[in-house]
């Protein structure tokens, strides 16, 4: 499928983390595109500095059904089935579409993403 999206391929952001953030998924290309005319995203972020105990989430744990996750949702429990990762200065972390990721409170980081073309 070819994009009929035109943009420059890489967006860069920094982030300074001193609460935590929303988490979040992006849609995989099908859905992109048909949804909202545009690519998915892969995401890579590189931690410039971090307090001790910093984290980030970084998917699930363990296998993960839609019926799990919807449940989860509904209960208020779907931390526990995130995977959290301490994080420490120079770390680099790579997400591709549809992984669950989140920003937790005391790091310093850019972000990077590229649109496929």
């Amino acid at each position: 499928m070819e994009s009929q999206i035109h943009e420059f391929p890489i967006l860069a952001k920094f982030i300074d983390a001193k609460k935590d953030l929303s988490v979040q998924v992006h849609p995989d290309d099908e859905y992109a595109l048909e949804y909202e005319e545009q690519n998915w995203k892969t995401e890579m972020w590189y931690i410039i500095d971090a307090d001790d105990g910093a984290y980030l989430i970084y998917g699930f744990k363990h296998k993960v059904s839609k019926e799990i996750l919807e449940r989860a949702i509904e209960k208020g429990e779907l931390d526990k089935h995130l995977q959290k990762v301490e994080v420490h200065k120079g770390d680099l972390f790579s997400f591709l579409p549809v992984q669950f990721m989140a920003l937790v409170k005391e790091y310093f980081l850019p972000k990077y993403r590229k649109a496929l073309m």
